[in-house]
């Protein structure tokens, strides 16, 4: 593995551990131009299924919901603190 790949590989991973650590706000954006949102949990080794905990959609707030990446969403992260991401 090259360094390159090694530096991005370990990014890739910090970021999604502070996502587990910091549950961030996130915007969805869903198929017929619906956006919701709610806390970022996390995602599945695969990042195919998404965890959302209070997600705020047009007909009510769901405490806890996994999206599916099949779903054709965008995931725009609101708030994460970026000194986080920091790979040495």
């Amino acid at each position: 593995m090259s360094d390159s790949h090694q530096k991005l590989r370990s990014r890739y991973l910090s970021f999604w551990l502070n996502v587990t650590k910091e549950m961030p706000m996130a915007t969805l954006e869903m198929h017929g131009n619906t956006t919701v949102q709610g806390k970022l949990c996390g995602t599945d080794s695969q990042n195919n299924r998404f965890r959302i905990d209070q997600l705020e959609s047009p007909i009510g707030v769901y405490d806890h919901v996994v999206v599916r990446g099949s779903d054709g969403c965008k995931i725009i992260v609101t708030r994460l603190c970026p000194e986080l991401l920091e790979v040495s």
